[in-house]
């Protein structure tokens, strides 16, 4: 057989089987009253990207994919305001961003290798609160902050449970320290300067 039969004779195996011949380009998926809901982006008959929508037209999500894996996913409120991404690394969750309405910062996860490794939380107006750390998916340190950037406490855990906390003053000085055994609360020290 010359290369030209060869071809037909599989495109006419994968269509007789239903399966579509690799493409490139976009295919669209009405639903039955011809609303768009699907556009899915195709490079060499692997699927690159995915568009869904709401039934009011509005993008409602955005799906990647690298080498046939999802890479990353966008979510969209009815108004089109982005909330969510989620990032993947072969296939694994490698990062997870929120945001408000107004499309500040939220929250930010960290992963590696599935495992959470850090989480950041902001408030309304895009401040950092918290940064909270882990070791091999377990809580390690919590740290919370004041509107100004200044230290308000950290909260330390041995193997996932708490074994310290720090408080400080509104200017980040150290002034108390609550002590956990096997994260059951044991003492409380106050810290106090001498004048």
């Amino acid at each position: 057989m010359n290369r030209l039969t060869t071809l037909f004779f599989t495109i006419s195996i994968l269509f007789l089987s239903g399966c579509q011949v690799p493409k490139n380009g976009d295919e669209y998926h009405y639903d039955e009253g011809g609303i768009l809901k699907q556009i899915d982006s195709y490079e060499n008959g692997a699927v690159t990207r995915a568009e869904f929508y709401y039934e009011s037209g509005v993008l409602e999500q955005i799906r990647s994919f690298e080498n046939s894996l999802l890479s990353r996913t966008e979510f969209y409120d009815e108004s089109g305001n982005l909330y969510e991404i989620n990032s993947f690394e072969n296939g694994l969750v490698s990062r997870y961003e929120f945001f408000n309405k107004d499309g500040t910062l939220k929250q930010i996860r960290s992963f590696e290798n599935g495992l959470p490794t850090r989480a950041e939380f902001y408030d309304e107006s895009g401040v950092l609160e918290q940064i909270d750390f882990y070791d091999n998916g377990l809580p390690s340190r919590y740290e919370f902050f004041n509107k100004d950037g200044t230290l308000k406490q950290i909260r330390s855990f041995e193997n996932g449970l708490p074994s310290r906390t720090e408080f400080y003053d509104e200017s980040g000085v150290l002034e108390q320290i609550d002590s956990y055994e096997n994260g059951v609360y044991k003492n409380s020290k106050e810290l106090k300067l001498i004048d």
